[in-house]
């Protein structure tokens, strides 16, 4: 049998990302995990930026701000409350990126993760 040490949730807040944590935080009491939790938001870049007299600095992403950042953050740890207080280890992440799976796959291999 494979030794789980650690797990990475990523969650959307959605319905199906619930049961994604679910399930982690039975892995987790099972094989005696951490649950790394981890929200990537999808940096996009300002539908006025596209017109055709826009500079290049008109096409960065829109970054979160330190309030939209904390705000974010608390909506994860509030995500996943009832689950600590059950007693299950859980850090909670908060990324910003453009590509949403890739920032997944990097905060796997950082991690150290054994399960996705």
């Amino acid at each position: 049998m494979s030794e789980i040490t650690r797990i990475l949730c990523p969650v959307d807040f959605s319905e199906p990302s619930r049961h994604a944590l679910d399930h982690a935080v039975a892995l987790a009491r099972w094989f005696g995990a951490k649950v790394s939790v981890l929200h990537v938001h999808q940096l996009t870049t300002p539908t006025f930026a596209a017109g055709p007299y826009v500079g290049l600095e008109g096409l960065e992403p829109m970054s979160l701000t330190d309030v939209e950042r904390g705000e974010l953050l608390q909506a994860v740890n509030e995500f996943v409350a009832p689950d600590r207080a059950a007693g299950i280890p859980i850090d909670t992440l908060l990324h910003e990126d453009a590509n949403v799976p890739g920032a997944i796959i990097d905060h796997a291999e950082a991690l150290g993760a054994d399960l996705v």
